[in-house]
């Protein structure tokens, strides 16, 4: 096995998916190992299923023939969109039977989260499958295993039709994907926060109620932007407000959006929900939701950024935050 390579190879259906232009692509370095991403749509009937298969051996090919169905509580159509992840590294010991391995795990859930905050629905998927390309040489087969990942159900609020990433975001996409999986592992105060917040923003997507979520986007929202209990949520706003320029919207519009003299606040509509008032006003709910769910996903993109640039580990999150906005 001297100069050999062994690959990783992992797939995952996308489902309820638009890819309107070409096919997104990445690949780098990350330890020991190279990394090859592609998501793209897989034609179905005979050729497409080639297509899938073609690192897999003959073992493992009968595991594949019901790959394209999502489960049966999604209710969805079978799916023609594939996120393939290719991990290569050199052959050695500690591979010989390893069906999976920490680097694959690790870059398939940043991947998943980067193409979840940049698609304008999120990205629905229920499991990935891994497999090798050389066979365990105990057994003679190429053991697939299915990775340990939380799915995306199908309750998602966010309107619109199917989830799209568009051409001239892919840039910005794999530029998230590169600082999460840089950083993963950092023990940060800033890290423990935005995991937190990226955790969140995912179970928004799980839960079937749409009040439950916007609860959960209000969270993320006092998380990152809140300093402690006795801080007011004015500041909170005002923080968010100065982030997320980038929308077009003047800071002083943002921060009203969040909290003012409304009735129609976030933070209004949060306490509402959180305190079960008995005549919630559910379309309001619906249009309010789209929008806060839009400036919490572009704060989180754009904390990722800044926070490898401009912001000290050292120092305290939220004031160097303070000290970045008042620039």
């Amino acid at each position: 096995m001297v100069n050999k390579e062994i690959a990783y190879h992992t797939i995952a259906p996308i489902f309820d998916y638009g890819l309107l232009s070409k096919e997104f692509t990445h690949n780098g370095t990350y330890n020991d190992a190279k990394f090859s991403i592609s998501l793209k749509r897989i034609a179905s009937g005979r050729e497409g299923f080639k297509e899938l298969v073609k690192n897999a051996d003959k073992s493992i090919h009968r595991s594949f023939q019901s790959i394209h169905i999502p489960p049966r509580f999604l209710m969805g159509p079978a799916t023609d969109d594939f996120l393939f992840i290719d991990v290569t590294y050199k052959y050695g010991k500690k591979y010989e039977v390893s069906g999976n391995t920490v680097d694959t795990n690790i870059i398939t859930h940043c991947i998943l989260e980067s193409l979840r905050l940049h698609s304008s629905k999120g990205v629905l998927f229920h499991n990935s499958y891994t497999f090798r390309s050389l066979p365990n040489p105990h057994t003679g087969f190429c053991v697939m295993t299915s990775s340990p990942l939380m799915p995306q159900y199908s309750f998602g609020h966010l309107k619109g039709g199917v989830s799209v990433l568009k051409e001239d975001d892919y840039i910005n996409c794999k530029n998230t994907f590169d600082i999460l999986l840089r950083n993963n592992l950092k023990d940060t105060h800033f890290y423990k926060i935005i995991n937190l917040a990226l955790s969140y923003h995912m179970t928004t997507f799980n839960l079937q109620t749409i009040e439950h979520s916007f609860l959960i986007l209000m969270i993320i929202f006092e998380s990152l932007f809140k300093k402690d209990s006795d801080e007011t949520l004015d500041n909170s706003a005002d923080r968010i407000s100065k982030l997320i320029t980038e929308l077009g919207k003047s800071p002083r519009i943002i921060k009203n959006e969040f909290y003012g003299n409304s009735n129609e606040t976030f933070c209004n509509i949060r306490n509402d929900i959180a305190h079960g008032h008995n005549q919630l006003d559910k379309e309001l709910i619906k249009a309010k939701y789209q929008i806060l769910y839009k400036y919490i996903t572009t704060a989180i993109i754009k904390l990722l950024i800044i926070y490898e640039s401009d912001i000290n580990d050292s120092k305290d999150f939220y004031d160097e935050l303070d000290t970045y906005l008042s620039r």
